[in-house]
């Protein structure tokens, strides 16, 4: 899959707008036989992967582990390609089950054999157009702010809370 800046555009004006995104993955053959039957096509050459709007509770396990990851301040720039490969070996799982999760997006657990096909199919380029997409599909600013107003918010002024008013009836104070 060579996504484009363009369609990486397009793909994350979708999310906005809660449209399902549609990633297609090349399924590269391992053996010899798998190569055979991708050319006399009985076996697809591209995989289709559907990533709807997440739910909350997808939400919340994406943040999970996203958090478990601790990225800040790990990359050391004398050693940057030292660093990186940690950073790839500790995290790799972690990212293919962050794109389970969302293309799953169910309440049980992502099929291993998803996980498993993101990790064997899935290139650098390819793992993080879907993780961008993912990230804005989370739409976590929409989801604080929110949070943020609900707290905020009160229903009504401690001297009203412990009265009620009838329906229909006006305030006294009012």
């Amino acid at each position: 899959m060579e996504i484009s800046e363009k369609e990486l555009l397009q793909k994350t004006a979708d999310t906005l707008l809660q449209e399902p995104v549609v990633l297609e993955v090349d399924i590269t053959a391992k053996k010899p036989l798998h190569s055979f039957l991708q050319k006399i096509g009985w076996m697809p050459i591209k995989r289709r992967l559907v990533i709807n709007p997440i739910t909350l509770g997808n939400l919340v396990r994406i943040s999970k582990i996203l958090l478990e990851m601790d990225l800040a301040g790990r990359v050391d720039i004398k050693n940057i390609l030292e660093s990186n490969f940690k950073l790839i070996v500790e995290n790799g799982d972690r990212m293919a089950t962050v794109i389970a999760i969302a293309v799953h997006n169910d309440r049980s657990e992502p099929p291993a054999a998803l996980v498993r096909f993101i990790k064997t199919h899935f290139t650098s380029r390819e793992t993080y157009a879907a993780v961008t997409v993912v990230l804005k599909m989370m739409d976590l600013k929409s989801f604080m702010n929110t949070i943020i107003s609900v707290k905020g918010m009160t229903v009504m002024s401690p001297q009203d809370q412990g009265r009620s008013i009838a329906s229909g009836q006006p305030s006294e104070g009012l």
